[in-house]
């Protein structure tokens, strides 16, 4: 097992002076923990002697796990998807994603006209954000993911037509420069942030746009609850802690880090309803409503969910 661990410094300012935080071990993925199967458990590798801690760096305040094993997340791409999984298993996209990729889109025809926009989809997973890509009208669509379960065979199926998907990492700079990269709930997976942040810069167009987002730990109450728990299941708000996830930046270090590696941070603005569409005022009060509260919270600091950005490489 040692022979897969990955120890790393701070994730943010390579420091390697840290306080631990709290240790997953195998009693919390076995006795509490009850997102991944006992099967899933045994196919990573996790023993009785195994361990993984998230721990604060005492330079900069950055949390992060410090003793990473990649096979939590690897051995997912090696579970093959191709089985007929039937409409009900299909992914669903929310109206949240609508209203970023409009956005997106907003923002890249008003200024950079003209253009037949290249999207990237950085750990597609199923292809939710790809899907809509398709449907808005981008014909050059890419969705990228080393470690998902949905094969090419699974995207050619049940996914909107011409979607390029991508396993290779060597592959995606091929098809660059791309004028829109979107990267959801895949941050905190990243053994590197700092390098894959500058790899994607690499490979897109000046003023491009990048939207993603990082999940929002509060460790000062949600550690001590860890300490606690005696069950843990996906839909708890402790349920994002498992050794898959393991980078958790504020947002003040988040939004710092993202400017480091080539970007500047832009406000999320919301898309207005639909005009004279049925609850449409209300929706249109309700999304703003949200989206100024989002904002505001973004730039104080202070947690919601889940920090939400869309950035754009510096010209």
């Amino acid at each position: 097992m040692g022979d897969r661990k990955i120890v790393r410094n701070c994730i943010y300012c390579d420091s390697d002076s840290y306080k631990k935080m709290f240790t997953y071990t195998y009693d919390y993925l076995t006795k509490v923990y009850k997102n991944v199967s006992q099967d899933y458990i045994k196919q990573i590798g996790w023993g009785p002697e195994t361990s993984s801690t998230i721990v604060k760096c005492k330079k900069c305040g950055a949390s992060y796990v410090r003793d990473v094993f990649p096979d939590f997340e690897q051995t997912k791409g090696n579970l093959s998807r191709l089985e007929d999984v039937g409409a009900g298993k299909v992914s669903i996209y929310k109206g949240s994603d609508v209203m970023i990729i409009h956005t997106i889109l907003s923002l890249v025809h008003n200024n950079l006209p003209g253009r037949n926009i290249k999207f990237l989809d950085v750990g597609a997973g199923s292809g939710t954000l790809s899907n809509l890509a398709r449907a808005m009208g981008i014909r050059d669509v890419f969705a990228f993911d080393p470690f998902t379960q949905c094969q090419e065979e699974y995207y050619k199926k049940y996914n909107y037509p011409g979607i390029n998907f991508i396993r290779n990492r060597d592959e995606v700079s091929l098809h660059a420069p791309f004028d829109v990269v979107v990267m959801q709930a895949v941050f905190e997976h990243l053994l590197d942030p700092k390098e894959m942040l500058l790899s994607i810069n690499e490979k897109m167009t000046k003023g491009g746009y990048f939207y993603l987002n990082n999940p929002i730990p509060n460790f000062g109450k949600e550690i001590d609850e860890l300490k606690q728990a005696k069950t843990i299941v996906k839909k708890d708000r402790i349920g994002h802690y498992h050794p898959g996830h393991i980078n958790f930046l504020n947002s003040i270090l988040f939004k710092k880090l993202l400017q480091e590696t080539g970007f500047e941070v832009l406000s999320l603005t919301a898309k207005k309803a639909v005009p004279f569409s049925r609850g449409m005022m209300r929706q249109y009060f309700r999304s703003n409503i949200i989206e100024t509260a989002r904002m505001l919270l973004n730039v104080s600091g202070a947690p919601y969910t889940r920090y939400v950005f869309i950035v754009r490489k510096m010209k």
